[in-house]
């Protein structure tokens, strides 16, 4: 891949890492909850894991754990992007977009300990969908693009002659037991 490419490449996690941030700095400023019809805005505090998880932990343990695991998917995806041995624009931006929700909400942790949520779908008081931010949204985005792209364009990664495409389990071994 030439530069152009690695520019399209981490464009969309910088962007995403942008408008998560500014997105949260504006509900922190809202005043008063926002109703747009079914589309409620209420600022919400999370702080544990995702839909509340491990919010039980000591804090610093919480903090330290949660952000460490964030910077363990950040390793991942470079090393990823790097050995990934087609050039697949999509699933790549699929997979920056997917890490820039992340460090988006990584970054929440590590500066207030805790991670803002302000979007959710009901009347006011009845949530018919957990509580969540632009940053959740994204990776649910970038979950859908590297699926669709492993799924429906899965053959220009596994070709044809790979034996991980014919064999899950090697016949000689699942015969044998």
């Amino acid at each position: 891949m030439n530069r152009k490419d690695w520019f399209t490449v981490f464009l969309p996690l910088l962007l995403v890492w942008l408008i998560d941030h500014f997105s949260k700095m504006w509900a922190m400023n809202l005043n008063d909850n926002l109703s747009l019809g079914f589309l409620q805005i209420s600022l919400h505090y999370n702080q544990g894991a995702m839909l509340g998880l491990f919010a039980n932990l000591p804090p610093f343990l919480r903090i330290v754990s949660l952000s460490t695991a964030g910077a363990f998917l950040v390793v991942t995806y470079a090393i990823i992007q790097y050995l990934l041995p087609i050039r697949s624009m999509l699933l790549r931006c699929g997979m920056s977009i997917f890490l820039g929700g992340i460090i988006g909400n990584v970054t929440d942790r590590v500066i207030w300990g805790k991670v803002t949520d302000f979007i959710t779908f009901g009347s006011k008081g009845h949530f018919l969908f957990p509580i969540f931010n632009l940053a959740d949204a994204f990776q649910w985005i970038g979950y859908s693009i590297i699926f669709y792209v492993l799924f429906i364009h899965g053959d220009q990664l596994w070709m044809e002659n790979n034996q991980r495409k014919k064999n899950w389990i090697n016949p000689s071994f699942q015969l044998k037991y």
